[in-house]
C-alpha cells in the first residue's frame, strides 16, 4: 500500500508537472506569435503614420510651392512692366511710360490688402544707378555692388531670386526677384528689382501651420532661408542643409521626402522639399515627428499589454473559457482603430484640399466611404464621367466652377486615382479637389501678356524669331513675328510654314550657318545676309541668334532677330569708296613721283637709243629699248593697280586666299613714294613664304595703305634727327589666325584718342586733312573679312595688330588674288 501510494503520489506530481508544462507551452504557443504579430502590426502602424506624415509634409510643400509661385508671378509681372517702361523710355513715349509707372505702383499698393508681397519695384540703369523707384520719395542710390546686379550684368537670364539683404531705403530685410533688361540691340540696359518682404510671405506661411512645431518655409536652391512660418526674423538667411539625394532630386525639378532633426529646434521631423517650377526656389515643409508618432509608444505598450492580457486570457480560457478573452481583444483593437482614425482625420483637416474615398460601381454610381477637408462637392455629371474614366484608365481629372455669391467664382480641379478594381468592374477611387483660381488667373495674365508681346513685335521694325537646334545641328523655326510680312512682302502663312523662313534667304542654305555655329558651342552668332522679297528685291539684313537654353539631350533653344540694314550697308559702301578715293588724293604726290620716275627714265633711254641708232650702234639701241619696255611695264602695273584700288571690291564676294606679301606690295605701291620722300624706312618681316589669309586683296590693301599713310604723316612731322621707320611683321596666332603687326617710331597716340581710335570722325589731323573715317572704315573692312584689329602704344610708337583667318592648306595652289578681276566688280 505504501509503495502503491508512493507510486500514485509520484504519478500525481508528474501529472501536475506535465500539466504545468502543457500550460506553459500553450501560453508560449499563443503568446509568442501574438507578440510577434503585435510588433509587426505596430511597425506597420508606425510606417503608415510615417507615410501619412510624409503625405502631409508633401501636401504642405506643394501648398508652399503655390505661395512661392504666386510671389514669383507677381515679380514676373513687375518685370514685364519694367521692360515695357524701359522700351517707352528709350522711345520717348512719356505718356505710356507714366501709365506703366502707375500700374507698377498699383501693384505695390495691393500689399497693404495682402494681395501681393512685393515691397517695392526698382529699375536700375546699366551702371547700377536707380532710375525709377515705386516710392517717389526715395532718393536715387546705386546697386552696382549687389551680387544680383553683377550676375545680371554678366548675362544671367530668367528671374532668379536673390539672397536676403538689408534694404537701403527701408529698415526691414528683403529678398528680390531680379530680371535683366536689354535694349533693342540686345545690350545690357539695367535690371528690374522686385523686392519681396520676408515678413509678409512668412505671414502667409504661418496660416498653413496650425501646430507650433510644424514648419513650412521657402528656400533658395543654395539652401538660404527666405521665409518661414515661425521665427523668420532671427533665422532669415540661415543655410538649411539638405541630404545629397534631396539636392539631386531638386536639380531634376522633382521633390524629396526625408526624416531628420530640425536644425533650429532639434526636434525630429518628417520633411518634404519640392522644386518650384521655373525658379531657383525650394518649397520646404516639416511635420513634427514627435507629435505624429506620440501615440506609437502608447500603442506599442498597449499592444504588449494586450499580448500579456491575451496570454492571461488564454490561461483563463483554459480555466474559465475563451469568451472574455475575445471580448477584451476586440475592445482593445477598436480603441486603437478609433485613435488612428482620429489622427488621420486631424491630418486631413489641415490640408488645403478636400479628400474623399468612394466605392464606385461599374455604371459610375458612387458611395462615399470617407471625406475630409472643406472643398465643395464637384458636379454630379462631371464626377460620374470622370469616375468611369478612372476605373478604365487608372486616373482622371477635370476642372469646374463652384457656385458662389461672390465674383469671380472659384475654379476647382478634381483629380481621381483608382485604388482597386473588382471583378464586376467596380472599385475604390480616391480623389481630391483643390482651388486653382489663382493659377488660372495667373495663366490668363500670362496669355494676355503674350498677346500684347505679339502685337508689339508685329509693329517692331525688326523680325523676331525662335529656333530649336537639334543635336545634329539642324534648326527648326518655332516662332516668327508678323513683322516679316511688312519687311519682305511675303504672306505670313507662307513664311510661318516649315522651311518658309529659310527659303527666302539668298542663298537659302545661308540661314543654316548660325544653327551650326551655335550647335558647335557658341552662345551668340551674328552675320550679314540677304533676303529676297516678294517683288524680287534683295534686302541686306543682319541676322543675330542667341542661345537661351541648352537641353540635356544636346539640343538648344535660341532666339534671334532680323534687321534691315540695306540703307546702312549702302552708306558704308559709299563711305568706303569715298575713303579709298580720298586716300588716292592724299597719296597723289607720291603716286605722281612713282609715275614720273619711270617716264623720265623712258625719255632718257629713248634719247640714248636715238643717239646709238645714229652711230649705227644697234646693240646699244636694243638695250635702251629693252629698258624702255621694262619701265613701261612698271608704269602700266602701277596704273593697273591704281585702277583696281579705285574700283574696290564686290561687297558680296566671298573671302578668298590672299598672300600677305601681295597685299603689302600693293599698299607700298600706293604709299612707297611718299614714304621714301619723307625719309621713312619700311621694314617687312613676313616670312618665306609669306602667310596666306582669307579676305579680299583690295580691302586689305586699303587697310594697309591707310595705316602706312597715317604713320607717314606722323613721322614726317618729327624733327630731322628723330628715327623714322615703319615695321610690318607677320606670325601665326592661336585658333587658326595670322597676326600682322604694323608699328612705327612716331611716339604713340594720345590716350583719349587711343580709346576711341576706331570710332567715326576721330582724328589727330588738322581740319584740312582727313575726315576721321579712315580707321573706322578699316575696322569695318577687317571685321567683314572675319578678322579683328586693335591699337596700342608700344615703346617707340603706335602698334596696330590685325588678326585674319588662315587660308586652307590647299588654297595657295589656286590663288585667285593675282587676277584683278577676282577682286573687282563688273566694271
Amino acid at each position: 500500500m505504501g509503495l502503491r501510494a508512493g507510486l500514485l503520489g509520484k504519478d500525481s506530481r508528474s501529472g501536475n508537472g506535465a500539466t504545468r508544462t502543457v500550460l506553459v507551452v500553450l501560453v508560449l504557443l499563443v503568446a509568442l506569435p501574438a507578440w510577434l504579430v503585435a510588433e509587426a502590426v505596430i511597425d506597420r502602424a508606425e510606417k503608415l503614420s510615417a507615410q501619412d506624415a510624409y503625405l502631409r509634409a508633401g501636401a504642405a510643400a506643394a501648398a508652399v510651392g503655390h505661395v512661392a509661385s504666386h510671389v514669383v508671378d507677381d515679380a514676373s509681372f513687375a518685370a514685364v512692366l519694367a521692360r515695357r517702361w524701359m522700351a517707352h523710355r528709350l522711345s520717348g513715349d512719356d505718356s505710356a511710360r507714366r501709365e506703366t509707372e502707375q500700374m507698377m505702383r498699383a501693384i505695390i499698393s495691393e500689399a497693404a490688402a495682402g494681395r501681393t508681397t512685393l515691397a517695392n519695384i526698382i529699375i536700375a540703369g546699366p551702371a547700377g544707378e536707380t532710375v525709377w523707384h515705386s516710392d517717389p520719395e526715395i532718393r536715387p542710390f546705386s546697386v552696382a555692388d549687389r551680387p544680383y546686379f553683377m550676375e545680371a550684368a554678366s548675362g544671367q537670364q530668367g528671374l532668379p531670386v536673390s539672397a536676403p539683404f538689408a534694404g537701403r531705403a527701408t529698415t526691414q530685410p528683403l529678398f528680390a526677384a531680379v530680371a535683366r533688361l536689354e535694349d533693342e540691340a540686345g545690350r545690357f540696359a539695367g535690371i528690374v528689382i522686385a523686392s519681396i518682404s520676408p515678413r509678409d510671405v512668412s505671414a502667409r506661411l504661418a496660416q498653413m501651420t496650425p501646430r507650433s512645431n510644424d514648419v513650412v518655409a521657402i528656400l533658395r536652391q543654395e539652401g538660404e532661408l527666405l521665409a518661414r512660418s515661425h521665427d523668420v526674423a532671427s533665422l532669415l538667411g540661415l543655410i538649411i542643409p539638405l541630404p545629397a539625394e534631396a539636392v539631386a532630386s531638386l536639380r531634376r525639378g522633382g521633390s524629396f521626402t526625408f526624416r531628420q532633426a530640425n536644425q533650429v529646434s532639434g526636434r525630429d521631423q518628417f520633411m518634404a522639399v519640392q522644386a518650384v517650377d521655373d525658379t531657383n526656389l525650394i518649397a520646404f515643409a516639416a511635420v513634427d515627428a514627435e507629435a505624429e508618432m506620440e501615440a506609437m509608444p502608447m500603442l506599442r505598450g498597449a499592444a504588449r499589454a494586450a499580448v500579456l492580457a491575451l496570454s492571461a486570457g488564454v490561461l483563463l480560457a483554459l480555466l474559465f473559457g475563451r469568451v472574455a478573452r475575445r471580448n477584451m481583444a476586440l475592445a482593445d483593437m477598436a480603441a486603437v482603430l478609433r485613435q488612428g482614425r482620429e489622427q488621420v482625420e486631424r491630418l486631413h483637416a489641415g490640408l488645403p484640399v478636400g479628400l474623399f474615398l468612394l466605392d464606385v460601381t461599374a455604371d459610375g454610381t458612387a458611395r462615399l466611404l470617407y471625406r475630409a477637408g472643406g472643398a465643395q462637392d464637384p458636379p454630379e455629371d462631371a464626377l460620374r464621367a470622370a469616375l468611369l474614366e478612372a476605373l478604365a484608365t487608372g486616373t482622371a481629372g477635370f476642372e469646374w466652377v463652384a457656385p458662389s455669391a461672390f465674383a469671380p467664382r472659384p475654379t476647382l480641379a478634381t483629380s481621381l486615382h483608382r485604388l482597386s478594381i473588382r471583378a464586376d468592374g467596380g472599385g475604390e477611387v480616391v480623389g481630391y479637389s483643390r482651388d486653382v483660381t489663382a493659377e488660372r488667373e495667373a495663366a490668363a495674365q500670362v496669355e494676355a501678356a503674350r498677346r500684347e508681346l505679339d502685337r508689339t513685335l508685329e509693329a517692331a521694325p525688326i523680325v523676331v524669331f525662335r529656333v530649336t537646334i537639334a543635336p545634329n545641328g539642324r534648326g527648326t523655326k518655332t516662332y516668327v513675328s508678323r513683322s516679316i510680312e511688312r519687311l519682305t512682302g511675303w504672306p505670313y502663312d507662307r513664311i510661318n510654314a516649315p522651311g518658309g523662313l529659310r527659303a527666302i534667304f539668298d542663298p537659302p542654305q545661308a540661314g543654316y550657318t548660325g544653327d551650326r555655329t551655335l550647335f558647335a558651342g557658341a552662345d551668340e552668332w551674328s552675320k550679314d545676309l540677304r533676303i529676297r522679297c516678294a517683288d524680287g528685291r534683295l534686302l541686306a539684313v543682319k541676322v543675330t541668334l542667341t542661345v537661351i537654353a541648352r537641353l540635356p539631350d544636346g539640343s538648344a533653344d535660341a532666339v534671334g532677330y532680323i534687321a534691315d540694314v540695306t540703307a546702312e550697308r549702302a552708306a558704308d559702301a559709299r563711305a568706303i569708296a569715298a575713303a579709298r578715293l580720298a586716300s588716292l588724293g592724299e597719296m597723289s604726290a607720291g603716286l605722281a613721283h612713282e609715275l614720273k620716275q619711270p617716264l623720265q627714265a623712258i625719255a632718257l633711254a629713248a634719247n640714248n637709243a636715238r643717239t646709238a641708232m645714229r652711230r649705227d650702234r644697234v646693240d646699244v639701241a636694243e638695250q635702251r629699248l629693252d629698258r624702255i619696255a621694262g619701265y613701261t611695264q612698271r608704269a602700266a602695273a602701277l596704273i593697273e593697280h591704281l585702277r583696281r584700288f579705285a574700283r574696290g571690291v564686290d561687297e558680296h564676294a566671298p573671302p578668298q586666299p590672299v598672300p600677305l606679301a601681295e597685299a603689302v606690295e600693293g599698299a607700298m605701291a600706293l604709299t612707297g613714294g611718299t614714304l621714301r620722300e619723307a625719309g621713312i624706312e619700311v621694314r617687312c618681316t613676313l616670312g618665306d613664304p609669306s602667310p596666306v589669309v582669307m579676305g579680299h586683296l583690295v580691302a586689305l590693301e586699303q587697310v594697309l595703305a591707310n595705316l602706312l599713310a597715317n604713320a607717314g604723316d606722323v613721322l614726317a612731322a618729327l624733327p630731322p634727327e628723330a628715327p623714322r621707320w615703319i615695321s610690318l611683321a607677320a606670325k601665326p596666332a592661336a585658333d587658326g589666325f595670322t597676326e600682322l603687326r604694323v608699328a612705327d617710331s612716331g611716339g604713340g597716340l594720345p590716350g583719349l584718342v587711343l580709346d576711341r581710335m576706331f570710332e567715326p570722325f576721330v582724328t589727330t589731323k588738322g581740319p584740312d586733312r582727313g575726315t576721321g573715317l579712315g580707321l573706322s572704315i578699316c575696322h569695318g573692312l577687317v571685321v567683314a573679312m572675319g578678322g579683328r584689329i586693335a591699337a596700342e602704344n608700344g615703346p617707340d610708337g603706335a602698334i596696330f595688330t590685325i588678326h585674319l583667318p588662315d587660308a586652307p592648306a590647299a588654297a595657295p595652289a589656286d590663288l585667285p588674288a593675282s587676277s584683278p578681276a577676282a577682286e573687282g566688280g563688273n566694271g
